[in-house]
């Protein structure tokens, strides 16, 4: 290449030079002929004149040679400079084309693997929605539906053939169609609704309970594709609490028969068992004559059971008074330290006559508290009651009281009272009582069975009935023991 172009140079600058002494050849023989056609001095001058015309004109014509020759070579190496920079660009570009060849192939290999993936990942889920136990189906923003998994055909009876058809074949009431209708324009704007309770109508015509979950499926661009629908079967839990509600009315119905009952009844069992009493004590009085020991033995026999079942029927009336809401409490101010000396007093004469020492200590209790003052001796009474019966001779009986103060903080969560409340402790030094046993005594017509209780008369009622009147008072009430006979304390808390 670079000895072609070395010929190409030499075979330039010998056709310049060539040309140049033509020229001059030329001239020369020109000014000969003018000089033998003129002759004399002006063909002489004529001859000197084109000799020098000639110089000149070779002159100029070697300048412009060499003039041409620079521009060539400045265009030739202009031109190579420009071949090597696209050269260069060239390489650069093939590189560059190569990366970005060699990344779109990794790149569409990662696209391809990412949708066989994808694939992959959608059939599983397709799997898994058909698999379900539950109910799942989609529809499309007019309401056809588009998918049915396995669990609508056996919950709903429709196969695959309502593909296509309204949600509203699964809906009779018109309500209820307009509310799917709404339900479905809800999640195309984009929401998710949880727990909405549907009643769909089955091909057979009955009715199955759901509670529902409806959430929007997106398309690639990010716009609302389907509306799916993902059911929970609640029918046999409405059924259970339709039943439920059913016993329960019939329930509350036979209590209240119950409670009418009793009341109704109380005067008609009292008014013969106070004569039967009243009768028993007069001739045990011998109002009517003497009595031998035995006709005393029955007459008391009968007398202390005409007062045990006297005391049964009372129970039985205060306590379904409570249960049926018709025992009021009405509290005024009363003296509690006097209710709890005179409640001794009930109790005093049986206490001395087994030899049982009683104690008490009050201790900072108000004067006055607000409290249902007959229930609230009555519950003194029952306690009172229990101790002296199941203390052995010889024993004792304490009853204490004090003052329990709350912290600023606590409105008193113990009885729901911000003044705080009194605490009252009957303890003894009877039978005791189990741990299992403790909480169990305060349920109706429960009794311990011990070999030492079964020898004491009880319905079964008075813990009952006194658990029942502490929390009409709005406090609570609990027992304690260490053991079988290591005596019991049963505590009361009622506002201050």
């Amino acid at each position: 290449m670079k000895f072609s172009s070395l010929i190409q140079d030499k075979l330039v600058t010998i056709n310049l030079w060539h040309f140049l002494w033509l020229s001059i050849v030329f001239s020369e023989i020109l000014t000969a002929i003018m000089s033998l056609i003129l002759k004399g001095e002006i063909a002489f001058d004529y001859l000197i004149t084109g000799c020098f015309v000639s110089l000149i004109v070779a002159g100029l014509v070697i300048v412009l040679v060499q003039h041409i020759r620079k521009i060539e070579k400045h265009a030739k190496e202009t031109l190579k400079k420009i071949n090597d920079e696209l050269e260069n660009r060239v390489r650069e570009r093939t590189s560059q084309l190569e990366t970005i060849n060699a990344q779109l192939k990794r790149e569409i290999a990662e696209r391809k693997n990412a949708e066989r993936h994808l694939l992959k990942s959608k059939l599983r889920f397709q799997q898994a929605v058909d698999n379900s136990p539950n109910p799942i189906y989609s529809v499309d923003e007019k309401g056809i539906i588009r998918t049915w998994n396995n669990a609508c055909g056996h919950h709903f009876q429709y196969g695959q053939e309502i593909i296509g058809q309204r949600v509203s074949t699964l809906f009779v009431d018109p309500k209820e169609c307009s509310q799917i209708n709404k339900l479905i324009a809800s999640v195309f704007q984009k929401q998710i609704l949880k727990d909405i309770e549907l009643i769909y109508t089955c091909q057979d015509g009955t009715r199955r309970y759901t509670v529902s979950r409806l959430y929007p499926v997106f398309n690639d661009e990010g716009a609302v594709e389907r509306c799916v629908f993902a059911n929970t079967d609640i029918t046999d839990r409405k059924q259970t609490e339709k039943a439920l509600k059913r016993a329960m009315i019939e329930a509350e119905a036979a209590s209240e028969a119950k409670s009418q009952f009793l009341a109704n009844m109380s005067h008609e069992l009292r008014t013969p068992l106070n004569h039967i009493i009243g009768f028993t004590e007069l001739v045990l009085d011998k109002s009517f004559g003497d009595l031998n020991k035995t006709q005393e033995e029955y007459l008391e026999d009968v007398r202390n059971s005409s007062n045990h079942l006297l005391s049964l029927i009372n129970d039985i009336l205060d306590l379904s008074k409570i249960e049926a809401g018709k025992s009021e409490y009405d509290p005024t101010e009363v003296p509690i330290r006097d209710i709890l000396t005179n409640s001794l007093v009930m109790i005093k004469e049986k206490a001395l006559h087994h030899g049982i020492k009683i104690e008490t200590e009050f201790n900072g209790i108000p004067e006055f508290i607000q409290a249902d003052d007959r229930k609230l001796k009555q519950i003194m009474y029952n306690l009172l009651s229990n101790a002296v019966k199941f203390t052995p001779d010889g024993g004792e009986i304490s009853v204490t009281a004090e003052r329990y103060n709350v912290d600023s903080t606590d409105t008193s969560a113990t009885t729901g009272h911000p003044n705080g409340a009194i605490l009252i402790n009957i303890s003894d030094t009877g039978i005791g009582l189990k741990s299992e046993d403790l909480n169990r005594i305060f349920n109706p017509f429960e009794q311990v069975e011990n070999s030492i209780s079964r020898k004491f008369q009880g319905t079964g009622l008075g813990l009952s009935l006194t658990k029942k009147l502490v929390e009409l008072h709005g406090g609570m009430i609990w027992a304690e023991s260490e053991g079988e006979g290591k005596g019991t304390s049963f505590i009361f808390m009622i506002p201050a």
